[in-house]
């Protein structure tokens, strides 16, 4: 199996750069797959409160061994279309980060048929404390860490954490388990209070492989040693590039590399004429 990391990019040029140099800093060499849904949109800031717009930051940086799938005008997924066919979706909960959990999760059901042999998904505003090779078990259909519950849920709907998770992909696809689906997804149906409307990314995957025991079976591993999450930068146009430059000034001993030493010049030495 083709192992490989892959990172949801979202307007977040800077981090995406810093999560990728301290997966390397790190010791991890594998591919890097960065899924780019770079975008302009205006969302509504909540009840009585403007519009606002976030321009988009496509992740352009040349980097050895990452590869960028560029959706940035749906050239992959058309999120504009994907998300009409919800035309009476919830928007107070969902609308303010311009449905940011259901583009999250179809872009990593993307990746299930974009890379078949399973991947290391890491959120982009995460920053490696270790290697994160460990994670690939591939007994197991994910190694996450598992939320039993999301906070403020009223059903109780537990999920797979995104920030650091492997996912095996020829396993779910074996039991025709998929990551998003529109009926168990956040905020697509008209009714606040209706349950299919509360699952966050990764939930409606923990609910499918526990329905799938024995032949689906996943290791839960306590990742808060292993990160530094910023929380919500991903998707959320709150996190002001002001607070994510201090955050990675704070945390730049986990992704800044020591600039290149060039060697020295030698000086040539004069030559030494005998007969002078």
């Amino acid at each position: 199996m083709k192992q490989t990391i892959a990172i949801i990019h979202f307007n977040t040029p800077e981090l995406t750069e810093a999560c990728i140099l301290s997966i390397r800093k790190h010791g991890c060499d594998w591919p890097v797959v960065v899924f780019d849904n770079s975008r302009e949109v205006t969302f509504s800031a909540g009840e009585g409160l403007p519009e606002r717009t976030i321009e988009a930051h496509p992740f352009t940086r040349k980097m050895k061994g990452v590869k960028v799938i560029d959706n940035t005008k749906g050239q992959v997924i058309d999120f504009e279309s994907a998300l009409a066919a919800f035309p009476n979706k919830t928007r107070e909960h969902a609308a303010i980060n311009g449905w940011g959990s259901d583009c999250h999760m179809m872009s990593v059901d993307k990746l299930f048929d974009l890379l078949p042999d399973g991947f290391i998904l890491v959120e982009s505003d995460v920053l490696l404390r270790e290697n994160p090779q460990a994670m690939w078990r591939e007994e197991y259909s994910f190694c996450a860490y598992v939320q039993r519950q999301q906070p403020h849920n009223p059903f109780g709907i537990g999920r797979i954490l995104p920030m650091l998770c492997y996912l095996n992909v020829p396993k779910f696809k074996a039991e025709g388990v998929r990551y998003f689906d529109p009926d168990r997804s956040w905020m697509l149906h008209p009714d606040d209070d209706d349950k299919r409307n509360w699952y966050d990314t990764g939930a409606s995957l923990l609910e499918d492989v526990l329905s799938h025991r024995p032949r689906l079976k996943g290791l839960h591993v306590d990742i808060r040693p292993m990160v530094v999450h910023l929380g919500g930068a991903s998707y959320n146009a709150n996190a002001s590039m002001k607070v994510q430059a201090e955050w990675l000034k704070a945390n730049e001993a986990l992704w800044m590399t020591e600039p290149e030493q060039k060697p020295k010049a030698k000086k040539a030495k004069k030559a030494v004429n005998p007969q002078a």
